[in-house]
């Protein structure tokens, strides 16, 4: 069977610099914050890549899975960032971010 409308394919990041959804291609992000309002997931064979000076700012709930491959090209330490969204504070708790479980300092599981 051959199908021919064509199917509707979200948009990875829109003109308000909000990002999230399937990347399957490559995708890259050039220096900038960008607000993450849905999952973003990298499949197999997808590329995502973070240019110097990207501030990924995730939403509470939100988050990201990498089956595919994550570039992040920074030019020093802290260049690029991966943070929460600031809400209304309801307490004082501060969350932090690590990478847990690489082979290098640089790859590993991502905890907030």
């Amino acid at each position: 069977m051959i199908i021919s409308q064509q199917t509707f394919v979200p948009q990875f990041i829109d003109e308000n610099n909000e990002v999230g959804g399937e990347v399957d291609g490559q995708e890259t992000l050039r220096s900038g914050e960008y607000l993450v309002s849905k999952d973003i997931s990298v499949r197999v064979g997808g590329r995502l890549t973070l240019q110097s000076g990207v501030t990924l700012r995730f939403l509470p709930s939100v988050g990201i899975m990498v089956a595919g491959k994550l570039e992040a090209r920074g030019k020093s330490p802290n260049d690029i960032r991966l943070t929460l969204q600031e809400q209304e504070p309801m307490n004082d708790t501060v969350s932090s971010v690590r990478l847990l479980g690489g082979k290098t300092e640089r790859e590993g599981r991502l905890q907030v």
